[in-house]
């Protein structure tokens, strides 16, 4: 359990057993100044209902049940009536009152951003194919660059299952701007490769309580970037558009790293540039975007680059986008990328905005991950 988790357990345990000070004192089983007024027995019992509303509460959110911040609102309200009727000696509960309610309604707003997505995910998995008869087999590639089939078999994806669903999970650091604070996140991605799409979750702490809320997702041909501060407030609302749509194909193009298979794939193309340097077409619809794949002597991708919008509005002008390989290690028995950054290259300077570890990679296993509460 977390430090802010312990410390807001406690707040409830000890806010809902003072409630039942005011039941002990309505059936006259202690004598206290701490509320020294007569209380009827009818009211003592709404004192002992609101303080098993906070203690049921607590045990809720100790576990990490969804609904404990339901009843921690209904308990602040009966309980800030009973305080309002006896505000002489019981005025000061109205602080915790006032701090649960605004912890409840935290967490009320990621649970509504997080129900949101996890539809959207379950829609987003019924429309990927099944079928896992097609094998990535030695003679499937040789039409394809020699790096590029070095690659695909320093990866040992040869002779396995093309993968038409992956999922995984990152855990990383982020900041908005170059100057700002890296802020730790959390992050959930599913990908359908059989037909360019993909949706990404990502929980990003601020500060334990302050949490921005994300979904970026490529699904008809179409990007799309949601985020919300504290689940509630929008930061970012980007439709589809040129700048969107073509945003979210790089970027699924680049993270073809992480599903080698793919590059078999019918809508991507290839060019060598030099024996090293490798550009990839992805077609898709009426569009296509490009990006370069650079490897070492031995078949690992070394980086991503491509020109990119830096922003979804009709303003956002393309900047160098690249991301870095930093470490490998086995994912899903394939050897895989599993520590990257991310920058920009501006005019001004380089702007590194994302550090990045994939925790756990899946293929062609056709289920969400369970949610985390």
């Amino acid at each position: 359990m977390s430090s802010y988790k312990l410390v807001f357990s406690i707040l409830l345990f000890l806010h809902g057993s003072i409630h039942g000070i005011g039941f002990l004192r309505a059936f006259n089983l202690i004598n206290t100044s701490i509320l020294p007024e007569d209380i009827s027995r009818s009211v003592g019992l709404l004192w002992l209902f609101a303080g098993v509303l906070f203690l049921v509460s607590m045990g809720g959110h100790a576990y990490g049940f969804y609904w404990w911040f339901q009843l921690a609102v209904l308990a602040v309200i009966l309980s800030q009536v009973l305080i309002i009727m006896m505000w002489k000696d019981s005025k000061f509960g109205t602080i915790p009152n006032c701090i649960i309610l605004v912890v409840a309604f935290i967490t009320w707003g990621a649970n509504r951003f997080n129900a949101q997505v996890h539809q959207e995910q379950r829609i987003f998995l019924q429309k990927v194919p099944s079928n896992l008869s097609a094998t990535i087999s030695a003679g499937s590639i040789q039409n394809l660059p020699p790096i590029v089939r070095k690659w695909l078999d320093f990866s040992k994806v040869i002779d396995k299952p093309k993968a038409s669903f992956v999922r995984l999970k990152q855990t990383g650091a982020m900041k908005t701007k170059p100057d700002g604070d890296w802020m730790s996140f959390e992050a959930v991605q599913y990908i359908n490769t059989s037909n360019p799409e993909f949706i990404w979750t990502v929980n990003v702490t601020m500060n334990p309580l302050v949490h921005l809320y994300g979904r970026d997702r490529l699904t008809a041909n179409e990007g799309e970037m949601l985020i919300k501060l504290l689940g509630w407030f929008n930061v970012v609302n980007e439709g589809p558009s040129v700048q969107m749509n073509t945003g979210a194909k790089i970027r699924y193009l680049g993270e073809m790293c992480w599903y080698p298979s793919m590059a078999t794939s019918e809508y991507i193309s290839w060019q060598e540039l030099t024996p090293l340097r490798v550009k990839a077409t992805l077609e898709d619809g009426d569009s296509e975007v490009s990006g370069i794949f650079n490897f070492d002597e031995s078949g690992q991708i070394l980086s991503f680059e491509a020109d990119r919008y830096y922003g979804g509005n009709a303003n956002a002008e393309r900047e160098r986008w690249v991301v870095n390989i930093l470490e490998y290690k086995e994912l899903d028995g394939k050897i895989l990328p599993s520590t990257c950054e991310v920058t920009w290259k501006f005019k001004t300077g380089d702007f590194t905005w994302l550090q990045l570890e994939i925790e756990e990679l899946n293929s062609n296993v056709f289920k969400l991950y369970e949610p985390v509460d």
